[in-house]
């Protein structure tokens, strides 16, 4: 959209925004986003504790909705809000952002429009956004070019000295002018969520980090984009219902660092139309998961009758990532490691919870993905926040994985 519309909406929009709905998007600025609820709000709180808590909507066909991401900062509303609302602090949110690249193109009451440029390894592009905002509790981000068409909701809620912000986003990297992102996109399905929920845990973290600084306050420790270690701590049951307005809409959970900056773990939940028993069947019998996710695959090797063994690969147009995984089952599920492999390193584990007549699988992950090939260490070095995002993209393909495996095999 061009600043001479922006001209003649600015109003529109802040009272959108005021009132809590997102301005329905015009031109290329891709679907309208819903903007949090309450009960969403107060699930996600139940998370912060322990890190970022995490929602992934998608439609009835798998296609994304929205990604969303809600956590607490440890600096005032007004505080958070500048942040977001200033193009000059772009390039301490997103690294591979230069500070020079940042020009403001034109000005009008709260509507912004700034283009900024973003240089990596695999990725470099100009991007162009057109911002508007309603003090102290919301900002909206246009993306008109960069990444691909779409819009970023900030939501910002005071919560004494600290404030509770939701980001909601559906970036769509399909229609983006970089070729390497459409060509991503269009060969897995699951990539459009994958980028959301990575980009949104990016932004966040970024966001984060300039809004601590700002407010004179400790910051997280710096992020290594490495795998931790320790147990996994799967989801509750008691857990899962407290994030039932979440989990209503979709995989939702929660994506943990450790105090030294790694990744610690993912753990996410997701409704399942099947009992709880033929779940667990199926976990235990990995021959028979079959690829219902393109661009992911798990083969078990010929003549092996244990059960307890078989191949993960994962399928991008510009790279394949290949793991041994060795499962053991469980009453509730199974543990799984990778002893061997690009992946060497990597847990999950996953438990089945009875739902009435269905089920809630909750997983918990830490891929060893910085280690798995040189261009996502490259990618992941530049911009560690990607390395945790990574690892709950991962885990959320896996999720979306066995919904497909149990409800196709009905």
């Amino acid at each position: 959209m061009s600043m001479r519309c922006w001209k003649h909406i600015p109003g529109l929009v802040v009272a959108c925004l005021v009132i809590g709905g997102a301005p329905q998007a015009l031109g290329e600025t891709g679907p309208k986003i819903r903007p949090p609820t309450m009960p969403e709000i107060n699930a996600a709180r139940s998370m912060f504790d322990r890190g970022l808590a995490v929602l992934i909507e998608s439609n009835p066909h798998g296609a994304l909705v929205q990604a969303n991401i809600y956590g607490r900062i440890d600096a005032l509303q007004a505080t958070v809000f500048d942040v977001v609302s200033d193009p000059d602090a772009l390039p301490g949110i997103l690294p591979c952002v230069s500070k020079e690249s940042v020009q403001v193109r034109e000005r009008t009451g709260s509507a912004i429009t700034y283009r900024w440029e973003y240089n990596a390894a695999l990725l470099d592009f100009e991007g162009v956004t057109s911002q508007a905002s309603a003090p102290p509790a919301a900002v909206q981000w246009l993306l008109q070019k960069g990444f691909g068409p779409g819009q970023m909701l900030w939501r910002l809620y005071p919560d004494g000295d600290r404030t509770i912000v939701a980001l909601s986003l559906n970036v769509e990297v399909a229609k983006s002018p970089h070729s390497i992102l459409r060509w991503l996109s269009r060969a897995n399905p699951s990539q459009p969520q994958a980028f959301n929920i990575g980009h949104g845990v990016v932004s966040f973290r970024g966001v984060q980090h300039v809004a601590t600084k700002r407010a004179g306050r400790k910051a997280l420790p710096p992020p290594t984009g490495k795998a931790g270690a320790g147990p996994l701590r799967t989801l509750s049951a008691g857990e899962i219902k407290t994030l039932a307005p979440l989990l209503q809409r979709g995989i939702a959970g929660v994506i943990e660092q450790d105090a030294q900056g790694r990744v610690q773990q993912a753990a996410l939940a997701h409704r399942i139309a099947a009992p709880a028993q033929k779940m667990i069947d199926l976990m235990h019998r990995p021959g028979a998961w079959g690829s219902p996710v393109q661009g992911v695959e798990m083969q078990v090797p010929e003549g092996d009758t244990s059960g307890e063994r078989f191949v993960l690969s994962l399928s991008f147009p510009v790279l394949t990532i290949s793991t041994d995984m060795h499962l053991t089952n469980r009453a509730d599920g199974m543990d799984i490691e990778s002893p061997s492999g690009q992946l060497k390193g990597t847990v999950a584990a996953w438990r089945v919870i009875p739902d009435g007549q269905g089920a809630i699988i909750s997983g918990a992950s830490r891929f060893n993905v910085r280690d798995s090939h040189r261009l996502v260490r490259t990618m992941v070095d530049e911009d560690p926040y990607f390395g945790h995002a990574l690892n709950a993209s991962c885990l959320a393909i896996w999720a979306r994985f066995f919904q497909l495996a149990i409800e196709g095999a009905r």
